[in-house]
């Protein structure tokens, strides 16, 4: 996702947003990320022209990629992933802090109902959680693809 907020004078800031497939550019430079945010707007109306000539002047620039994690699996021997680190849904799923604090609740119900096997607790909470966890990743590339996202958000591989 790439954001663009340049803060006016004493007003309220504008945002514009455009979801973009290639998160590398959020290691590139400053120029690199403009040019990938004005071929984004290009051709826009509306306030986009202003706000890309904005942009240029400034000194609070900022641009990051917004993105899903998607895991095999959220546990290995006695480490088990909870929230953003095993499963995000990206910020346009609006679920970020409900998927970690429902996960939280989770893994504790699984671990204290598995009688001390880590292994048998964590099986148990990815197989309550994962549905709830898939569905909330789907609303969130539902709603990327909304601010103009790219096609192959809607099919991510998975590490």
């Amino acid at each position: 996702m790439v954001g663009v907020h340049q803060p006016l004078q004493h007003q309220a800031g504008q945002q514009g947003e455009r979801a973009t497939a290639s998160p590398a550019l959020d290691r590139r430079g400053r120029q690199e990320q403009e040019e990938a945010v004005r071929a984004a707007f290009a051709g826009h109306g509306w306030e986009a022209p202003r706000l890309l000539e904005a942009m240029s002047r400034a000194d609070d620039f900022y641009f990051s990629s917004s993105c899903q994690v998607h895991l095999d699996r959220w546990s290995t021997g006695r480490v088990a992933l909870v929230g953003d680190a095993g499963y995000c849904a990206a910020p346009t799923s609006g679920m970020g802090t409900s998927q970690a604090l429902i996960g939280a609740w989770t893994l504790v119900r699984a671990l204290a109902s598995a009688g001390g096997d880590p292994t048998a607790a964590f099986g148990a909470y990815e197989a309550e959680l994962r549905p709830y966890v898939a569905e909330n990743q789907a609303n969130g590339r539902q709603a990327a693809a909304t601010f103009g996202g790219a096609a192959d958000l809607a099919d991510p591989p998975t590490r």
